[in-house]
């Protein structure tokens, strides 16, 4: 364990070979600098860095895992090699990565307390065309092998689902200790480095008595605990789910499904878009002379032990 105590210290020089922990105090700008640079050619291993003072901090990758500090409040930014954040007792923001596999290494521990936001990054979200991912795990789809105008759903739900490969779109964030309810720790998602404004909550939505007619785009379709999933990482099982949704217009939605009802549930967070006026049914079926049918869905968040049907519209924000 090192500790640099001043703001002024210089541990450049130190051999920093197999550190398993450094605490900063004083300063955070000045010695998380120093700290980091002295480990950016010297460290290996698993490095933790434990933070004793507030600010902005962009993580470095020869650094698992960082503990934010207690007071004030801070804003953290994941690189490529950070794996691991724990919040302080304060009001801290973490930003994931944009880079799926980056992001899928994340986990954040929120249990010091405090209302805590967690930005999810993602590099894009929907389509425009042809020349954009499609499909499940918004993956670009060549349907029939003959490029475009294929290059969309298949023409069955089933079909589409025949063409994912099991993995695609199934990176996601880890959440631990997150507080649901009103008054609970944010989520806000990024489309690429922009926040997406959130434009409603449909609470409890239930699959065999919806109508999502009035519901706005980008809004959080939070899915009743009675229709769950076995395994959230399985997009042809959530893509059949999202289908017997009615009613959503065209757009990007963020959608919420727990795999149970008890309060030892976890809920999975999914990116979702829906195209061509009918739907999330994942599926061309007006064929290659209506244009392209490119509902995509994409996991990118994990809620750990959450319970069942308990986060609300103040949760995302």
């Amino acid at each position: 364990t090192l500790a640099v105590t001043g703001a002024s210290s210089d541990i450049s020089g130190s051999v920093l070979t197999s550190v398993e922990n450094i605490t900063l105090a004083s300063n955070l700008n000045a010695t998380m600098t120093i700290a980091q640079n002295a480990l950016v050619t010297t460290a290996s291993g698993d490095n933790t860095l434990t933070l004793s003072d507030t600010g902005a901090v962009t993580g470095r990758s020869q650094i698992e895992t960082y503990v934010l500090a207690d007071a004030g409040g801070s804003t953290f930014t994941q690189v490529a090699g950070n794996t691991s954040v724990v919040s302080g007792s304060a009001n801290d923001t973490i930003v994931t990565n944009a880079t799926d596999a980056t992001r899928d290494a994340l986990t954040i521990d929120l249990t010091s307390g405090g209302t805590d936001i967690v930005l999810i990054q993602n590099t894009a979200i929907g389509n425009t065309g042809a020349t954009t991912n499609q499909g499940l795990g918004a993956r670009l789809i060549d349907w029939d092998g003959g490029g475009s105008p294929a290059d969309s759903n298949a023409t069955t739900l089933n079909g589409t689902i025949a063409l994912w490969d099991g993995s695609a779109g199934t990176n996601y964030v880890t959440i631990n200790g997150f507080g649901a309810g009103n008054a609970g720790d944010k989520i806000t998602y990024l489309n690429g480095s922009t926040d997406v404004l959130v434009g409603g909550f449909a609470d409890n939505v239930s699959l065999t008595t919806n109508n999502l007619s009035g519901l706005a785009v980008n809004s959080v379709i939070e899915i009743q605990s009675t229709f769950q999933i076995n395994d959230g990482t399985n997009l042809g099982a959530v893509a059949t789910m999202l289908d017997q949704l009615n009613g959503v217009q065209d757009g990007n939605y963020y959608v919420v499904i727990y795999d149970g009802t008890d309060p030892d549930s976890n809920a999975w967070i999914y990116a979702a878009t829906a195209t061509e006026g009918d739907g999330f049914d994942f599926a061309d079926t007006n064929g290659a002379t209506n244009g392209y049918d490119t509902d995509t869905v994409e996991l990118i968040g994990f809620i750990d032990s959450i319970g069942a049907d308990t986060l609300t519209s103040q949760n995302f924000i």
